[in-house]
């Protein structure tokens, strides 16, 4: 549940419907007298000093690299449990490329049209909006609504329905997520609740603005990929109701 007071808003009673040398090498000996005699025990030292001076071993390499490792990886999920990774997608699910985009595009063509173009808003009977779209349509010719050919594919004959007998099935499968809503929300009601063009409402289950196809759309903008959202003509046939689910 949104924690926002509608019923508390002013505005809300017009209507009520997150390598250096090792220090600790062993020191030569100075000998006098017969060098060659000597040679062989000084040489061995010499080459002790010099590889204990030589670069790490590969094993040597292998053993730092493997602790290395656990060190990064504990520190990974330290940090990952720290920081929500949830929320961070679920702030920018909403921004990525939908792999419908064209069908996108005219399903927000068509939304316009019917809620703007009277010509077309008067077969409108709902159109549902979720991850996909459906406009639900009462006509007598298809020919009468005057369809592109990209807007045509999309339309299906419906016969077991009363209030309509057509419908606009677009699939978007967009990703929806309810990031930030609360604010949101709360931003159009204040936005929209003085503004006498709009009403506002509420239920246990939905918040209602009551307007223009114009505000109705610019509306949807801000709402669409967030949770179900369902817009039907009013009675006087010249505003629209959109009913958010929450």
């Amino acid at each position: 549940m949104f924690d926002i007071d509608l019923m508390n808003r002013p505005g809300l009673q017009k209507i009520i419907s997150k390598a250096n040398i090792n220090s600790n090498s062993q020191k030569q000996k100075i000998v006098f007298g017969n060098l060659d005699a000597n040679e062989e025990s000084v040489v061995p030292i010499i080459e002790k000093d010099r590889k204990g001076n030589n670069p790490a071993s590969f094993f040597s390499l292998i053993i730092s690299g493997i602790i290395l490792c656990t060190f990064f990886i504990f520190g990974f999920l330290k940090f990952g449990g720290d920081i929500q990774f949830s929320s961070i997608i679920s702030k920018y699910s909403n921004y990525f490329k939908s792999p419908n985009g064209l069908n996108l595009d005219v399903g927000k063509s068509l939304i316009i049209n019917f809620l703007s173009n009277p010509e077309k808003t008067q077969f409108l009977r709902s159109i549902d909006l979720t991850d996909n779209l459906d406009i639900n349509i009462k006509v007598n010719e298809i020919s009468d609504l005057n369809l592109k050919s990209k807007e045509a594919k999309f339309i299906n004959i419906i016969e077991n329905k009363e209030s309509y007998n057509a419908s606009f099935h677009i699939p978007i499968n967009h990703l929806i997520s309810d990031y930030n809503i609360d604010a949101t929300l709360n931003d159009l009601i204040d936005k929209y609740e003085n503004n006498s063009d709009v009403f506002l409402g509420s239920d246990t289950n939905a918040i209602y603005f009551i307007s223009t196809g114009k505000i109705i759309y610019q509306i949807i903008e801000e709402l669409i990929f967030t949770s179900k959202i369902t817009i039907t003509p009013d009675v006087n046939g010249k505003s629209f109701i959109l009913r958010y689910s929450y």
